[in-house]
């Protein structure tokens, strides 16, 4: 296993194997996308989360005693990125509700110290604080569950530590990792011309690991040219 860098070799068996799961999954010939198909109605959560809370977000007044909390509160309906235990944490402080106004609504604000200010409010809890800042920006940022990905990232034959601990440099390694498992999808074979993978789509690609067999168990893809699948 490789600290914090993807084993390509893996990645690109990772990638063969869940194009045979969405190809058994959709309808004969459809190009492989994560905007319609088996991979969105299997992750499209993710990207229809955010684009409800940020909706949601522009008919919001912030001068309501409550409504950024209520707000956060409500955009978790929809999808299961942060352990429903730990809600409790969520619900009204004015403490929390001046801090997600300094991060959704001041520009001024430096992002590096409002997740360590989010860390002195919250204790390194990082599923609730990297969904806080999903929801800012998902160009910029991910959920994360930590346990989750640490066993997904095993396919891909990473020994990935920057989740043992909440930091914003282990979670600016996090986002970085996601960014290179794009970089590898949008310059494969795999997706219909003209497809641009986004961050979010990384994200789900890893998380959809799960699809897929053991690593350390016997695969039928050692008979396969995988140069087929990647530029």
């Amino acid at each position: 296993m490789n600290k914090n860098v993807i084993d390509t070799e893996r990645f690109v068996e990772c990638l063969y194997e869940l194009r045979q799961i969405v190809i058994e999954h959709q309808e004969k010939n459809q190009p492989i996308s994560f905007k319609k198909g088996f991979l969105e109605e299997q992750e499209g959560y993710k990207r229809k989360s955010y684009s409800d809370a940020k909706a949601a977000f522009k008919k919001l007044n912030y001068e309501k005693e409550g409504a950024l909390c209520g707000w956060l509160m409500d955009s978790l309906k929809r999808n299961n990125l942060i352990d429903w235990r730990d809600y409790k944490y969520l619900q009204y402080d004015a403490k929390l509700e001046n801090l997600l106004y300094r991060i959704y609504v001041d520009p001024t604000e430096n992002d590096e110290a409002l997740f360590e200010e989010a860390i002195q409010f919250f204790g390194r809890r990082y599923p609730i604080i990297s969904y806080i800042f999903f929801l800012k920006d998902m160009e910029k940022y991910l959920p994360v569950r930590p346990r989750i990905f640490q066993k997904r990232f095993q396919f891909l034959g990473v020994d990935i530590d920057c989740l043992n601990r909440c930091t914003w440099e282990n979670y600016q390694t996090f986002c970085s990792m996601i960014g290179r498992v794009r970089e590898l999808l949008n310059g494969s074979n795999l997706f219909k011309k003209d497809e641009d993978v986004e961050l979010i789509d990384a994200h789900s690609f890893v998380w959809m690991m799960w699809l897929l067999e053991e690593p350390d168990e016997q695969s039928d893809l050692r008979h396969v040219d995988l140069r087929v699948f990647v530029n």
